[in-house]
């Protein structure tokens, strides 16, 4: 029994163990706060280029907002010159998921070339793509239908002229 004491001391560890093991704690937890400080430096100053871009890209976004437009009449009040309620259409590429799929359906719906426009949502470094101008609303709702991710449409409004061919 004395020896057990002895080996142990009264609490159990000796000193030495007791001390390992607290220098083998902070150990970790150096390494610890060294890996972290390690990937905060790769983040802030080795991909920072990257980091600011993608944080523009996620906080400003251009949305031209168009202004409503008269119709000009003549003096019997026949309309010379009116407007059209009609849609344009938007990609975001970095939102959109599956490109190859949504190349598919955007170049079903509205005519684009299938190869240049999944080249468009592949290669592009811009934010925000327009894919078609002055689209009808049956084809605006078309495209509604299959909730592609990345893919909105906004409205817009086109001029039309009913006696072109006159003037």
């Amino acid at each position: 029994m004395r020896k057990n004491k002895e080996k142990y001391g009264s609490g159990g560890f000796s000193a030495t163990i007791l001390r390992k093991r607290l220098f083998a704690a902070l150990l970790a937890i150096a390494f610890l706060f060294l890996f972290i400080f390690a990937r905060f430096f790769y983040i802030q100053v080795i991909r920072s280029d990257e980091m600011r871009y993608r944080a523009l890209d996620q906080w400003t976004r251009e949305i031209p907002v168009v202004a409503e437009r008269g119709e000009i009449l003549d003096r019997n009040g026949t309309v010379l010159a009116g407007n059209v309620t009609s849609y344009t259409v938007f990609v975001r590429p970095n939102a959109v998921k599956d490109k190859a799929h949504t190349a598919d359906v955007l170049s079903e719906i509205f005519g684009n070339d299938r190869e240049e426009l999944y080249r468009e949502l592949t290669t592009s470094k811009v934010s925000e793509l327009t894919v078609a101008k002055h689209v009808e609303k049956s084809l605006a709702d078309r495209l509604g239908e299959y909730d592609l991710p990345g893919v909105y449409y906004a409205r817009d409004n086109t001029r039309t002229y009913p006696y072109s061919d006159m003037l």
